[in-house]
């Protein structure tokens, strides 16, 4: 995991995008949090909140500043109502391990096809 962070954050730097690059960086650091530290400890969940909130900032970015078609379109709309689905089910009864698997796979599709397809 940190060869592939250090390769995305080198990949970033030679896109010479450097919002994004920060994106990244926090998203990456806020992803070891999760690892280190278990559900038990408060801190994981502003980590939790921090990853949410750096992958939903990359999409948006790159939707918005940059040229976007509508397959990415459609990948951000569906990364914000997953994002509303995984903040409604939180408190409640239900299991949002799916939610989130969704919301990383959308994400990783997003950014395969942004760098790769679009």
């Amino acid at each position: 995991m940190f060869l592939m962070g250090i390769g995305t954050l080198l990949y970033e730097y030679e896109r010479n995008d450097r919002i994004s690059q920060i994106i990244i960086c926090i998203l990456l650091i806020s992803l070891y949090g999760l690892i280190y530290k278990d559900e038990t400890h408060k801190i994981h969940y502003f980590f939790a909140f921090l990853v949410f909130i750096a992958i939903l900032g990359f999409m948006i970015r790159h939707c918005y500043l940059r040229n976007c078609d509508a397959i990415l379109l459609l990948s951000l709309y569906l990364e914000i109502v997953t994002l509303l689905i995984i903040a409604i089910d939180i408190n409640g009864n239900n299991n949002i391990f799916y939610s989130e698997i969704f919301y990383i796979l959308n994400f990783a599709f997003f950014y395969l096809y942004l760098h790769f397809m679009g």
